[in-house]
């Protein structure tokens, strides 16, 4: 049940990927996680906007929060858009505050 163990649990899985293990002068500060089921356009967003070169969005933290469809999704519609929590609007805002959150660390 601690939020920080997600941390730890992404950077092993990105080192194993990599077949590479981290240095041993790693230090890994917070995390950014996102508490619902999101989209992929907008993990994507977050990655092309990242000012690091690797960005992995993990998604589903602490608990799930619904989903979190794109704007277009709703002019689609479908299950997700009907069971959604989120106005129209929330992707974008959510990717401009992870976003942001990204850029204090750099």
């Amino acid at each position: 049940d601690e939020p920080a163990a997600d941390l730890g649990v992404a950077a092993a899985v990105a080192s194993s990927f990599r077949n590479r293990a981290l240095p041993a002068h790693t230090v890994l500060f917070g995390e950014v996680g996102l508490g619902g089921e999101v989209f992929n356009e907008i993990g994507k967003a977050i990655k092309v906007a990242s000012p690091f070169p690797h960005t992995i969005v993990i998604t589903h933290c602490n608990g799930a929060g619904g989903y979190v469809p794109t704007k277009q999704s709703y002019d689609d519609g479908g299950y997700e858009v009907k069971t959604s929590p989120y106005l129209p609007t929330a992707a974008e805002q959510l990717v401009q505050e992870a976003v942001r959150l990204l850029r204090t660390l750099k």
